[in-house]
């Protein structure tokens, strides 16, 4: 019988493993919370860093402290956050050069609705003037504040200039004062629907804003001018110049009239005529006549030099 020798061999092969590119980031936190931090999370498959912020520690910028892959660098400084910005992105550049792009999103985790009422129920308003509401805020960011008013009689919308001026205050534990600054002086009289978002809730109020006009006050300056030239005044908060047909000041017992050379809500500019009497700091009784309003009157220190 014959036998036919079989030989086995075992075959090697060297397989090398895929290399892990070291561009990832490994932590994000949140720093700017006394005694807590947030964590963000990190999706490194669609390269994405999620923060969930509560309302309630009332965050307008999140402040990041990121770590990164060893050997790897972030390619631009770390900056504050702001919680509503949602084109903030990442790169971190491993030690061999790839390139890795996060992009991150803040999500606020909000209270599940809002509530908001007049002051006292009075929906009256001014142009110029501060506008408040009452209501269920439950923060004192107004980062995620929008207030857009809507003219019933044109459908025109209006923004009031809510950066630096709105605010909220709390009053007690479901209380707060809305403070939405001042209503643009530009606005006609009328009716306007208002809506407010915040902390992702909307609310339409239940009644439209009225705006009227109020009798302007003119506000209290010194004047220093030569013959000939023009002095500035301006109206004091709440209130508008509105219709203004003639302005008279009177000095050494004689009434000068002061020709109108222009004027808006906020502004007017008045002429000193060429034969006005040369006076030093004398106080000038001016007189200003808008609309049909009774005349608005104010003393201010006034000197007039010769050309």
């Amino acid at each position: 019988m014959a036998f036919t020798a079989i030989h086995f061999f075992a075959c090697k092969k060297t397989v090398d493993y895929e290399h892990i590119v070291q561009n990832r980031i490994t932590s994000f936190t949140v720093v700017n919370i006394k005694d807590t931090v947030i964590y963000g999370a990190i999706d490194n498959i669609k390269n994405s860093i999620t923060v969930y912020v509560p309302y309630y520690y009332s965050l307008t910028v999140v402040e990041p402290k990121i770590a990164v892959d060893e050997g790897a660098t972030l390619t631009s400084p770390i900056q504050p956050v702001n919680v509503t910005d949602d084109k903030q992105t990442y790169s971190v550049k491993s030690s061999t050069g790839e390139v890795r792009t996060y992009s991150l999103k803040v999500i606020q985790q909000n209270p599940p609705g809002l509530s908001l009422s007049w002051p006292l129920g009075n929906n009256e308003g001014s142009p110029n003037a501060t506008q408040v509401f009452y209501g269920n805020l439950r923060s004192t960011s107004v980062a995620t504040l929008d207030v857009t008013l809507t003219q019933q009689a044109t459908n025109k919308t209006f923004k009031p200039d809510l950066i630096g001026a709105a605010s909220t205050l709390p009053v007690s534990l479901d209380t707060y004062i809305l403070n939405i600054g001042l209503l643009p002086a530009d606005l006609d009289s009328g009716y306007y629907q208002v809506d407010i978002s915040f902390l992702g809730n909307k609310v339409r109020m239940d009644k439209p804003l009225h705006l009227v006009y109020i009798k302007p006050v003119v506000l209290a300056k010194s004047h220093v001018v030569k013959q000939g030239e023009t002095i500035t005044v301006q109206p004091a908060q709440n209130t508008v110049f509105v219709d203004l047909k003639s302005v008279f000041v009177e000095v050494n017992g004689k009434s000068i009239e002061l020709p109108v050379v222009s004027y808006n809500r906020l502004s007017a500019t008045l002429k000193i005529p060429d034969n006005f009497p040369v006076i030093n700091d004398a106080y000038g009784r001016f007189e200003f006549n808008f609309g049909k309003w009774t005349p608005v009157l104010r003393s201010m220190s006034i000197t007039v030099n010769p050309k």
